[in-house]
């Protein structure tokens, strides 16, 4: 049917004018003089950074975490952690020139476009990225410390694959509500951050005959109140428990006490009648894959596609998918829609893909 192609055509082009007029109101639309325009944000950015102490081995060993975080404000209680790594997408843009991995994102819409399966492209980006003003002394107004990142995304877009802004749709909930976007010692976002996420995607799959049927059906899940455990929906957690956070040990006992006041302990838990998790349904025609930013995300999106997708989500997956569907092609049969959740930094650290896949991009040459 024409009508779906039409309605992603017009999503495709609003979200790329969209950036592009960020552009226009921030440099008269000169990407390279936005460049240099914000770098001395990202030098005071990394400057900051670079002030922060440095574990040694053994004791970094003992905190899991190579350095101290980076703290926002006095008294926010969100920390950046191990911030030279895991923000360095972000303050230098020759090491994340053009997303050095972005064609690999190409070549996956192209292979299974030409499968008859459309991609939603969904990159998260860091804390200090959504809570520029907290991290980054002096910001920008407009809370763009790296126009690179917008300009690749926009690239992206301009090349007819759909991206999920998740920057520009989390910035305005940045308040507390009255929970945070984000984990507060975690590099992980908080159900909140996913939720509002998850109904940007739905929206989007709506257009789609099987999405639109789903979404006038009785509701297949159901959901309440529960313990928020930050790999998954858990049984082994009870609402009020503090979830376990990566970056725990970094900080300090003042960082802790505002860290630990200020952490989501709750999330959305969705379940099949009887009270069981969702296990997915081999048939349906939407398939979440990703990295571990996808855990608890997948079950948000079922109840806002009231479907009960397919997910292939593994700790650190960047493009190790595409090579079991090269595997194993089968997997996609009946599969309309991928939803591919990832993160900006991620972009910068894909593993090649494989040639079966990145094949796609000169076949359509």
């Amino acid at each position: 049917m024409s009508a779906p192609v039409e309605s992603r055509a017009a999503s495709v082009a609003h979200d790329a004018e969209t950036i592009r007029r960020e552009c226009q109101r921030a440099a008269d639309g000169d990407w390279e003089r936005w460049e240099a325009d914000t770098s001395r944000y990202r030098d005071a950015l990394k400057a900051r950074i670079d002030r922060l102490h440095t574990f040694d081995a053994a004791e970094a060993t003992r905190r899991h975490g190579k350095s101290e975080p980076l703290a926002g404000r006095a008294g926010f209680p969100l920390f950046e952690i191990d911030p030279a790594d895991n923000l360095a997408h972000v303050y230098d843009p020759a090491g994340a020139a053009d997303f050095r991995r972005k064609r690999e994102v190409l070549a996956a819409h192209r292979w299974l476009g030409a499968r008859g399966i459309d991609l939603i492209f969904v990159p998260v980006p860091k804390m200090a990225e959504v809570y520029a003003e907290e991290f980054s002394d002096p910001c920008p107004a407009d809370g763009t410390l790296a126009p690179h990142l917008r300009q690749a995304l926009l690239e992206l877009l301009e090349s007819d694959v759909e991206v999920v802004d998740v920057f520009a749709l989390l910035r305005p909930w940045r308040q507390p509500d009255p929970d945070y976007l984000y984990n507060t010692a975690d590099t992980h976002w908080s159900p909140r951050g996913m939720r509002i996420a998850a109904r940007d995607v739905a929206r989007r799959v709506a257009r789609y005959d099987f999405g639109h049927r789903a979404r006038e059906a009785p509701a297949v899940v159901s959901s309440a109140p529960g313990a928020f455990d930050i790999h998954g929906p858990s049984n082994a957690m009870t609402p009020g428990d503090m979830p376990f956070q990566g970056g725990w040990l970094t900080l300090n006992d003042a960082q802790r006490a505002l860290a630990e006041r200020a952490q989501t302990r709750a999330c959305e838990r969705v379940t099949l009648p009887g009270g069981r998790i969702p296990s997915g349904d081999s048939a349906c025609p939407l398939l979440l894959i990703g990295n571990s930013y996808g855990f608890n995300f997948r079950e948000l999106l079922m109840k806002e596609t009231n479907l009960l997708l397919q997910s292939r989500l593994y700790n650190g997956m960047t493009t190790e998918v595409f090579a079991d569907f090269l595997r194993a092609p089968e997997a996609l049969d009946g599969v309309r829609v991928v939803v591919w959740v990832t993160t900006e930094q991620q972009m910068c650290r894909l593993k090649p893909m494989p040639d079966g896949i990145m094949s796609a991009l000169r076949d359509a040459r």
